[in-house]
C-alpha cells in the first residue's frame, strides 16, 4: 500500500509539472511575446531580423511548449492507464520535462540574441548554443516516445477496441513529432554552415507543417474520440472511422511536407487536399454534426453546456484553417484574386483549434487526474469566451494583407486575451497549488 501511495503522488506531480510549464511558457513566450511583437510594430512600424526571430520563437513555443508539453504530460499520465500498463517512471518523465523546457528556453534566447547583432564570433557561439537547444528538445521527445512505446508494448489492453482505435493516430503523431524536431535540427545545421543569423523560413514552415498536421491534429482527433462521447454527448466513434482519418492525414503530411521541401506545387496541393479530406472525415466521424445523445436524468439542453461550445468552436476554427489552406492552394494555381496571409491558417489552427480544445478539455481531464473539481463553472465560460476572443482578434489582424485599415493593436489584444484564457485554465483546474488535505483523502 505505501508503494502505491508513493507512485500516485509522484505521478500526480509529474503531470502537474508538465501542465504548469506548458501554461507558463505560453503565457510569457507564446501569447505574451506574440502580443508584444504587435506593440513594437505599433511603435516603430519596422520588422527587423530580431522581430522575425522573435516571431519564429513565438510560434515554436506555442507548438512545442504550450501544445507539445501539455499533450506529452497528459499522454504520460493517461495512455498507460488506458492501455492497462505500468506508469512511465517518474525519473524518465522528469528528464523529458527538463530537456524540453530547457531546450525551448535556450532556443528562444539563442535565436533572438543571434538576430539582435553582435560580432561574428558571438554569432558562431550562439549558433552552436541554438543547436544544443534543439538537440535537447529532440532528445526529450525521443525519450518520451520511447518510454510510452515500451510501456504500451507490455500493456494488457493494447488490443482492446478503446485503445486500439487510437493507435494509428498515435503512431502518426509520435513519428511526426520526432520528424518535425529533426527538421528543426537540420535547419539549425544549415544556419551553422551558412553563418546565417536567422533560421530559414522554409525550414521553419516545414517543421511547423509536420508538427501541426502530423502531430497535433491526429492527437487532437484521438483525444476527441475518447472524450467527446463522455462529455460532449456525441455518438461513440468507430475504429474504422479513426483509421480512415489516419489514412488521409498520413499521406497528406508526407506529400505536403515534400511539397514544402522540394518547392513542388503539385505535391503541396495533394498534401493540403488530403489533410483537408482528413479534417472533413474527422468532423463526421466524431459526430459533431449529429444530434447529441440523450442520457438518463439529463436535464440541461446541450446548448447550455460550455463543453459543447468548446468542442464546436474548436472544430470551427479547424475548418477555418482548412479553408484558408485551400484558398492558398487556389492562389498558387492562379485561381481567385485574394491571397490570404499564411498567418490566418496558422493561428486559426494553433490559437483556435488547438488552444480552444486544450483549454476546454483540460478542464475535464486535469481535475480528474488530481481527483478534485473545478473551482467555478463560471470560469469555464469565461475561459471559453477569452480563448475565442484571442483567436478571433488574431485572425482579424492577419487580414491586414487584404485590408490596410486593420490596426496592429488587435494582435496585442489577442495575446492578452489568450494569456488570460490560460490563466483561467490554471486557476480553475487548481494546478497552481496542491490541496494537500484533499490529496490525502483521495490517495
Amino acid at each position: 500500500m505505501p508503494e502505491q501511495t508513493s507512485t500516485t503522488r509522484a505521478d500526480t506531480g509529474v503531470w502537474r509539472a508538465f501542465a504548469l510549464a506548458s501554461i507558463a511558457l505560453s503565457m510569457v513566450l507564446g501569447f505574451g511575446l506574440g502580443g508584444g511583437l504587435f506593440v513594437q510594430l505599433a511603435i516603430d512600424d519596422e520588422a527587423g531580423l530580431a522581430w522575425i526571430a522573435s516571431a519564429q520563437s513565438h510560434g515554436h513555443v506555442q507548438l512545442y511548449g504550450w501544445a507539445g508539453l501539455m499533450v506529452l504530460g497528459v499522454a504520460i499520465h493517461f495512455i498507460p492507464r488506458l492501455a492497462g500498463a505500468r506508469p512511465v517512471a517518474r525519473s524518465r518523465a522528469t528528464a523529458v520535462l527538463l530537456l524540453m523546457v530547457g531546450g525551448i528556453l535556450l532556443r528562444t534566447f539563442a535565436s533572438i540574441a543571434l538576430a539582435s547583432g553582435g560580432s561574428q564570433e558571438e554569432a558562431d557561439a550562439l549558433l552552436w548554443i541554438l543547436l544544443l537547444a534543439v538537440l535537447a528538445e529532440c532528445g526529450g521527445v525521443i525519450l518520451a516516445v520511447g518510454a510510452l512505446a515500451r510501456t504500451v508494448g507490455s500493456a494488457v489492453n493494447r488490443n482492446k477496441s478503446a485503445f486500439a482505435a487510437i493507435v494509428p493516430l498515435g503512431l502518426l503523431a509520435s513519428a511526426s513529432l520526432v520528424v518535425s524536431l529533426l527538421i528543426d535540427v537540420a535547419n539549425v545545421g544549415s544556419a551553422i554552415r551558412s553563418g546565417d543569423r536567422i533560421l530559414s523560413a522554409d525550414g521553419v514552415e516545414l517543421a511547423q507543417f509536420v508538427a501541426q498536421y502530423g502531430f497535433l491534429l491526429p492527437i487532437a482527433v484521438a483525444m476527441s474520440a475518447r472524450l467527446f462521447p463522455l462529455y460532449v454527448r456525441t455518438p461513440p466513434v468507430t475504429r474504422r472511422g479513426l483509421g480512415l482519418v489516419a489514412g488521409f492525414l498520413a499521406p497528406g503530411v508526407i506529400a505536403g511536407g515534400a511539397g514544402v521541401l522540394l518547392e513542388s506545387r503539385i505535391l503541396d496541393t495533394i498534401g493540403r487536399l488530403a489533410v483537408a479530406m482528413g479534417v472533413g472525415v474527422s468532423v463526421w466521424v466524431l459526430g459533431l454534426l449529429k444530434p447529441r445523445v440523450v442520457r438518463p436524468r439529463q436535464t440541461r439542453h446541450a446548448a447550455t453546456e460550455p463543453l459543447q461550445w468548446f468542442a464546436g468552436t474548436a472544430y470551427f476554427w479547424l475548418l477555418v484553417a482548412m479553408v484558408a489552406s485551400l484558398m492558398t492552394v487556389l492562389a498558387e494555381w492562379n485561381v481567385g484574386e485574394t491571397t490570404l496571409s499564411p498567418s490566418i491558417q496558422r493561428h486559426a489552427f494553433g490559437a483556435g483549434f488547438v488552444t480552444v480544445l486544450i483549454v476546454g478539455m483540460g478542464q475535464v481531464l486535469l481535475p480528474g487526474f488530481a481527483k478534485t473539481t473545478l473551482i467555478s463553472h463560471r470560469l469555464l465560460w469565461i475561459s471559453l469566451v477569452l480563448s475565442n476572443i484571442a483567436v478571433t482578434l488574431r485572425v482579424l489582424q492577419a487580414t491586414s494583407r487584404i485590408s490596410e485599415n486593420v490596426p496592429e493593436s488587435l494582435g496585442a489584444l489577442a495575446g492578452a486575451a489568450g494569456a488570460a484564457a490560460l490563466f483561467s485554465l490554471a486557476v480553475n483546474t487548481r494546478i497552481i497549488w496542491t490541496d494537500k488535505r484533499r490529496a490525502a483523502r483521495t490517495i
